[in-house]
């Protein structure tokens, strides 16, 4: 979502070219004096020529046939210098409707395209754009209306047109829409993520009120002395385990000592038989 980054305001050349023109002094080779006292005749009489020149003989309002020198005398009135001056407004006056409707048509985001966060500072954005396009629009309109003065009277110039500061306010108010517009669209970027974060605190919440629902902090106490208990009984097996070791130890001890007197006890036994048995040599 957004509008052309770099949004061309040409309301200074078109004002440069357009005061160029107005003050252009140009004067008929053979003027007709009645055109020059009466602007709206000797446009009547300029748009008479578009209609019958090469096309009728005769007048389109009155009937009557044109005057044989009717085109000569039309010629030297609006001449070469005036023609050309005339096509220039044309021109510059189609260039600023062009101009006008490009920035009337700009594209601006809509509000429902913003998130409710963003929705607040868009509409003083939006104003303040608004605002800067109208004023912008109005210089536009003054210089053009200026221009078709001087072409209903080609033969009077004019004082150059001042127009107000419209450009900067409107490359400011585009830069701050734009910036809300990327700001917004690094919104969306990073909804996932953020959804994620969402998720995951939610699911802390959860578990951290389970814990508290359950008395985990008591049962892991339990658990904790239960765990103490069997590390004590561990060692009283393992000290027990050592005690039986030692007592087994001692009974091997006694038996070797008991089979070791057992032997002993035969040996001496078989010597005193022997003994007894044998015949007195």
């Amino acid at each position: 979502m957004a509008i052309p980054k770099g949004v061309d305001l040409n309301i200074k050349a078109l004002s440069s070219k357009a005061n160029e023109l107005l003050v252009t002094k140009i004067s008929p080779s053979t003027a007709i004096q009645e055109y020059l006292d009466n602007e709206a005749l000797q446009a009547w009489a300029r748009d008479g020529i578009v209609l019958h020149r090469d096309k009728r003989q005769d007048c389109g309002f009155c009937g009557q046939k044109l005057p044989g020198d009717l085109w000569e005398r039309l010629n030297a009135h609006f001449d070469k210098a005036s023609t050309e001056l005339e096509i220039c407004i044309e021109k510059l006056v189609r260039d600023i409707r062009y101009e006008r409707e490009r920035l009337a048509n700009a594209s601006v985001p809509e509000r429902a395209q913003f998130y409710a966060s963003n929705r607040e500072k868009f509409d003083a954005v939006q104003t303040e754009y608004s605002n800067c396009i109208k004023a912008y629009l109005t210089e536009l309109d003054r210089i053009s209306e200026q221009l078709q003065v001087r072409k209903s009277n080609l033969f009077r110039a004019l004082e150059p047109i001042e127009i107000a500061e419209c450009v900067s306010p409107l490359l400011t108010s585009v830069g701050a829409l734009n910036e809300l517009i990327a700001t917004n669209n690094q919104k969306t970027a990073t909804l996932n993520s953020d959804k994620k974060a969402s998720q995951a605190a939610l699911r802390l919440n959860a578990v951290l009120s389970f814990i508290k629902t359950i008395g985990l902090d008591d049962e892991e106490a339990k658990i904790e002395k239960l765990k103490k208990r069997v590390t004590d009984v561990e060692t009283e097996i393992a000290n027990l385990n050592t005690s039986i070791e030692k007592c087994q130890d001692g009974i091997k001890e006694l038996q070797t000592q008991l089979k070791d007197e057992r032997q002993g006890f035969c040996r001496k036994y078989l010597a005193k038989s022997q003994q007894c048995l044998s015949p007195d040599i």
